[in-house]
């Protein structure tokens, strides 16, 4: 019996268009995506109730997908802005015109999300 290599698999996964997510300490999904599909993460930093769930609507009518919903407590952020990872770096400056914020580049990445998108207390049409 041959010695199961669990690095192979993995380099198979990767291929393929897979993504592994760990959703506890001994459990993954094997989940398949699409290469040009980003995780987008909405995190409400104003406190207006239900402000990340309506943008996310809207995104979704454009195409984007979000993938998590945060709050920012203890909701102070005054500017909004997108984070992203280098690689989105084309889908965030796409992003950034249509919603007209900021951008800042993220070096550590998200275990949830490639991009991001702060809400401040400056967004008033969520309101």
């Amino acid at each position: 019996m041959r010695q199961h290599d669990v690095q192979q698999d993995y380099e198979t996964l990767k291929f393929a268009r897979t993504e592994v997510r760990q959703l506890g300490p001994a459990l993954v999904a094997v989940v398949c995506t699409d290469a040009d599909t980003v995780r987008l993460e909405i995190s409400n930093g104003n406190g207006v109730a239900g402000a990340a769930a309506r943008l996310a609507r809207q995104l979704r009518v454009d195409g984007l997908q979000t993938v998590h919903l945060t709050n920012v407590k203890p909701f102070n952020v005054p500017q909004s802005r997108i984070e992203y990872q280098h690689a989105q770096k084309t889908m965030a400056l796409v992003l950034a015109q249509r919603l007209h914020l900021p951008l800042y580049q993220r070096t550590a990445g998200n275990a949830y999300a490639d991009m991001r998108i702060v809400l401040g207390h400056d967004i008033r049409y969520l309101k």
